[in-house]
Parts: structure tokens; sequence; C-alpha cells
């Protein structure tokens, strides 16, 4: 008995020959406890006639909370078939399962998760009252679901010895952990799919309310560790825990090999019960613990848990983290992994203070040594959203306060080599094969006074050149390229000077790289299924590897094993003939983000559409007031492949509507004939009102 209720149990059976027996029983006990609400277990009852029926109605008028549980179907029909489960709360009772020499293929915070057959999984909890959990992960799973995470729910409740457990159907479900341990090579296979994953649950938003934050839990650790440092780190670590950003996108919270699962060629999540929203680094923290915090000292600690080595499960953190952030910055990645590491070392600290014996002499010896590099991290980390950090840094170089821009707009267009602007070109950052470097040298002996880079569906090569360029350079404008689709065609959607540290951005660029790798993976079985071509391992390997790759990737692979003579025949021959239904990023979608990130949103050579097609007439304008609705400011009037009818219709579009005209030349280094700065513009008789509208609007200009 607790917050004066009480549970009695029914067994038997109860009809018209002892109803008013067990129901004087009832009230002489429900008196004897003076309670104010009632509970009747009911899982030894068998059976109840319109007499017991009369006596719950009796007692009901008593005590209106009356509530009925574990009811087995015979009696919950009854009840159901008379209105009570509508006049009072009626649960069914749980059908009983047996976990015993089942195969652990998932373990989380709370439970475990076991294959009980071909089709079936059981998660079950650590404590005997676990219902309000598994309600709760019900609860959560679903919404999870409904906002585009895959994982699977639960469709029953089952006993499991003293506690309870979710039912799920999941297919031949294989966790990336025994995925790992029964093929090591599958190590690229398996980082790729659990970072593709995890990306899709950080770039999910919430709505409010509907999950808890983890910053206060976050706060929480540290306010309950801090007597193990002294006043200045404790004070230190506080503020560095308060200054991280609030986000109100998803977090898994216990995120590792285990908790995600292949079944039937889908990747899934599981065990939902810790999702919560805020910043990735409490994720990536969590994270850290799994694979490497909990067995930094006991190495047996890991193959326990995860069922791999301790060799294995650290490359994958490694190899986790780098393809997270996607860049081979060795210095950043590290500054990033030192800010997890703080954060991990808390988490493990407060754990170990909670839930284990202060005279246990193994976690002792585990605290001291994390106690030992959280003090030394303290002494090298300042801030624990260092990449948000510099994004914030670069952002303030990158403004140009209005009378600077006015200043570097009308030294541009008063340079006699303003014709030579070229505004879309590409470096190996997506499918380009100059690097950003190599591509800049070339700018700076052709005589071009403007140019930015456009690779597709990534801003890094931005973020390279802004950190080379120097006094004398060409100007530069942020730039990026979003291949798009919707039921009208397919667009390439140009971003111009947004803001390169933007969420936005981010958002736009991982979304853009998702589809991009399903159609490398898509081309690659097209080949084989086709025409039989195939390359091997380690080139497929290396293809993947590729920041951005696309078909002049592959073309190259065609060409250098003799299936077409070259790159040119390879695409038009092969590649182009594939069609295939996938998800594309939507022109409204690349829009939105590229406003919201502060740029200019320009349809790249609409009169070709994707590269392919040729628009002209009336279907080019209605696409183009279509995109207009969306926020649309600008076309690429000048492009080298555009006749000069076309060109003549895009500048006459953009006059009619009031939109900015841009150059450029879709320079791709070898794997495009295109030369920098031969857009068209350079042979024009006078520069076009749109275009200088273009150079006076534009922010992010260097």
């Amino acid at each position: 008995m607790s917050d004066n209720s009480v549970t009695l149990k029914l067994s038997g059976r109860i009809d018209s020959e002892n109803s008013d027996a067990v129901k004087q029983d009832l009230l002489v006990r429900l008196e004897e406890t003076e309670a104010d609400s009632i509970t009747f277990d009911a899982e030894g009852l068998t059976y109840i006639s319109s007499s017991g029926l009369r006596m719950l109605l009796q007692i009901r008028k008593a005590y209106p909370d009356l509530r009925m549980i574990n009811v087995h179907k015979d009696v919950y029909e009854i009840l159901e078939m008379t209105g009570f489960t509508e006049l009072m709360t009626v649960e069914k009772a749980f059908h009983t399962i047996s976990v015993e020499g089942c195969e652990v293929i998932g373990e989380g915070a709370n439970g475990k998760v076991y294959r009980v057959d071909r089709e079936t999984v059981v998660k079950t909890y650590k404590y005997e009252d676990a219902l309000p959990e598994i309600r709760h992960e019900q609860k959560v799973a679903r919404l999870a679901l409904i906002l585009g995470i895959p994982t699977a729910i639960s469709y029953e409740v089952v006993r499991v010895g003293n506690s309870y457990g979710s039912v799920f159907e999941l297919l031949n479900a294989q966790s990336f952990s025994e995925i790992l341990a029964e093929d090591p090579e599958k190590m690229d296979w398996c980082v790729r799919e659990f970072v593709r994953m995890l990306r899709r649950i950080h770039r999910t938003q919430v709505p409010e309310d509907k999950l808890p934050r983890i910053k206060p839990v976050a706060q929480g650790w540290v306010s309950r560790m801090k007597s193990c440092l002294s006043g200045e780190q404790a004070r230190k670590l506080e503020a560095m825990v308060d200054e991280i950003p609030d986000r109100d996108t998803m977090i898994h919270g216990d995120y590792h090999t285990k908790n995600i699962v292949l079944s039937e060629g889908e990747v899934l999540m599981i065990d939902m019960d810790t999702l919560s929203t805020g910043h990735p680094i409490f994720e990536l923290a969590q994270t850290y613990c799994s694979f490497v915090g909990f067995s930094e000292v006991h190495p047996q600690i890991v193959e326990g848990f995860l069922g791999l080595d301790t060799r294995t499960s650290r490359a994958f953190w490694k190899n986790t983290l780098h393809a997270y952030m996607g860049i081979e910055d060795e210095q950043r990645v590290l500054r990033v992994e030192n800010a997890v590491r703080v954060l991990a070392y808390v988490r493990l600290i407060d754990w170990s203070m909670r839930h284990r014996q202060p005279d246990d002499e193994q976690a002792g010896v585990e605290r001291k040594f994390w106690l030992k590099e959280l003090t030394t991290l303290l002494e090298q980390v300042d801030t624990l959203t260092p990449e948000e950090d510099r994004r914030r840094r670069m952002r303030l170089q990158s403004l140009v306060r209005p009378k600077e821009a006015a200043s570097i707009c009308e030294m541009v267009l008063g340079s006699s080599l303003i014709r030579k602007t070229d505004l879309h070109m590409h470096t190996t950052v997506s499918d380009g094969t100059d690097t950003p470097e190599e591509l800049l040298a070339n700018i700076r002996g052709t005589g071009i006074p403007l140019f930015s880079i456009t690779d597709h569906d990534s801003i890094e090569g931005c973020r390279l050149i802004q950190d080379i360029l120097r006094e004398g350079d060409p100007h530069f404008i942020s730039g990026a390229e979003f291949s798009c689709e919707d039921i009208k065609g397919k667009y390439h959607i140009l971003g111009y000077g947004f803001d390169p540290a933007s969420r936005h951005m981010e958002n736009l660029t991982e979304i853009g790289h998702t589809y991009r790798m399903r159609k490398v993976r898509a081309r690659l079985d097209f080949l084989k299924e086709e025409f039989g071509i195939t390359f091997p391992e380690e080139d497929v390997s290396w293809l993947y590897q590729q920041n951005n790759p696309g078909k002049p990737h592959i073309a190259n692979l065609m060409v250098k094993y003799g299936f077409a003579p070259s790159k040119e025949t390879a695409i038009s021959r092969y590649l182009n003939k594939h069609e295939f239904a996938d998800d594309h990023l939507l022109p409204e979608e690349a829009i939105v983000g590229i406003l919201a990130a502060g740029g200019i949103p320009v349809l790249a050579h609409p009169s070709l559409g994707s590269g392919r097609e040729l628009i002209s007439g009336e279907v080019l304008e209605k696409r183009i007031k279509t995109l207009m609705e969306y926020g649309l400011q600008g076309i690429e009037a000048y492009y080298p492949r555009c006749s000069w009818e076309q060109n003549y219709q895009l500048l006459d579009l953009c006059g009619q509507h009031g939109l900015y005209v841009t150059a450029g030349s879709d320079y791709h280094g070898m794997n495009k004939k295109a030369v920098p700065g031969e857009t068209g513009l350079n042979t024009a008789e006078e520069l076009p009102e749109g275009f200088r509208r273009f150079l006076k609007d534009v922010s992010y200009i260097h």
C-alpha cells in the first residue's frame, strides 16, 4: 500500500453463490486499510457472473477510482461486453514468456534485448515495476517513427520473470555488434550506416515538450561529482556545460552497436527509452563511454557489454568520430574528442558514485583513473563545442559590414575584368579534380576578380578556401550546389553568400550527402545487374570514402578497368541510362534552407534542367515562377553551354521578375570541358542590372 491506495487480489469464481460473501470480505479489508483508492488484481479470477458485476458497481460507488489489472481474456470479454471497460480502468493480464537460453542481441542502460525466435525479440527491464518505463518507451518510439526515425514498435507487453518486457517483430535481426564480431571486414560499412543513422537522429527536430532535455541531466552529473574537483576546476566545468547551446533536435541517449540492428536489409534503432533533445556533444559523450570509457581500466567490460574486443571497439569509435565530423583535419577532430571526453568522464564518475559501493576496489581504481583524465583535460579544454566556436570565429571573419561590402562591390564592379567573374566551380570536395588550394592557385593567374566554389552538397570547400585566402587574392563569395527533384523535374539550386557556420546549411549538406551516397550505391548495383560491371573492393571502398562521389568518379573507374573508352562514353552510354526511384532533396527545401542561412538561392543552368534536359519557353517560365513562390531570387543566366537564344530568354525573365543574374562556368577540372572565367558574361557587351544588384546585395563576401 502506498499513497493511501491498496491492491486486493480476486481469485476463483465470483457468482450468485458467493458474491455477497466476497463483497463483505472485501469491504472489511478495505475499512481496515482506510484506503482512498483500490486496485483489484484479477490474475487468479477465472469467472464473474452478473452478481459479481453488481458487486463491482457497489464497490465502485464508494471508490470511484476502482481499477482492475491482470484480467484474463475470458473475464475481460465479460467486462467489455457489459460496458465495464468504459466505466473503469481494466487492464488485461500479461502473457508470460521465458528468455532463458535466448541470445542477447542488444543491451542498454535499463535492460536487455533477447531474440526469442527468428521473428521475435523481447526487451526486458531490470526492475520489477517497469510498466511506466515500457509505456514511456512505446510513446517515444512512436514519436520517433512519426518524425522519420526507423525503429521497431512494441506490439505486446509480457511478463518476464518478476518484471515485464516489450515484444517486437524483427525478422532476422542482427545487431551491428554481431555483424562486426562475425566479419571485421564490414567495419567500414557498419561505421557508414552507424553515422548515417546518428546524423539522421541529430537533425530531427522534435516538437516542443515531446521529449525531455538532456542538458539539465548533464548539469546534474556535474552537480553530483564536482566535490571530486577543486573549486576552480568545478567552476570552469560548470561554466562550460552551461554554455553548451540548447537544441530542439533529437538525441538517442544510449547509442552504440547493440542498439542498432539490421533486419531484412533495413537498419533500425532499438532501445528508445532514453530519447531526449539537446546538443550532439552529449550523445557523443555517451557513445564514448560505451566504446571506450567504461573499459579503459578493465578491457573485459566492453567485451562483455558490446561483444567486441578492445581494439575493435576503440577503432570503431575513432572511425565514427571522423566520419561524423566529415573532416580529415586531425587537430580539429582531436579538439572535439577532448571535449567529448570531458563530458564522458563527468558522466562516468557520477555513474560510479551512484551505482558502486564506496568500498568497491575496482570502482575506486576506475574513478581514480577517470578523475585524473578529467583534471588533465580541464587544463587543456576551454569549450565543449569547439566546432561551433570555430564557426563563430569564421562568421566574424566572414561578415563584412555594409560600408566594407559596398567598398568591395565598387572595387569589383570597377574592375576591367569584371566580366570574368565565375560563380560556379567545383573542387575535389565534390566531383572536381582540383583541390581548393589548386583551384585558388589557378584563379590567381587568370585575372578573375570574383569567384565562388559551389561543390555539390558540401560547404567544406568554402571553409578551406577561407583559411587560405590572402591579401591581393580575388574576392570570394561562399557557395554550394544542391541536386533537387520534384514531380515536375530535376533542378540544381545554387546558394550564395550564406553564413558558412549556419546549422541550416549543415542540415542541407547532410541531407544532400545522404541522398548522393544512395545514388552511388544504386548506380553500382545498376552497372552490375544490367552490364555485369563490377569493381575491386578496394576501389569501391575508395569511392565511398570520397566526400561527395558522383558519376565522374564511377566513370573514371570504368575507364580504368576498360569498361568504357572515355569518361564521357561511360556517362552517356551507361550511367545516364540509370533512372531510379529514390529520395531527393526538394527544391523548396534547398531554397528555404539557403534563405534561412542568410544566402541567395539561384537556379543553375535553367535551360538545361539538371544538366541533360533542354527546357525553354512557357515550361521554363512556369518552373521559375513555381520556384519563386518558394523564395528563388536569381537565375544563372550566363552558362557556357547556353545558346544565345537561351541566354536572351533567361535575361528577359530576370528583368520581368526582378531576379538576380549570375554567371558560372561549372568548372570541374579534368572532369568537364569548362574554363574558369569563361561563362558567357565574359563576352557580354554590358553588365546586366540583375548582376549589379546581386553584387550589391550578397553577404559574406571577402
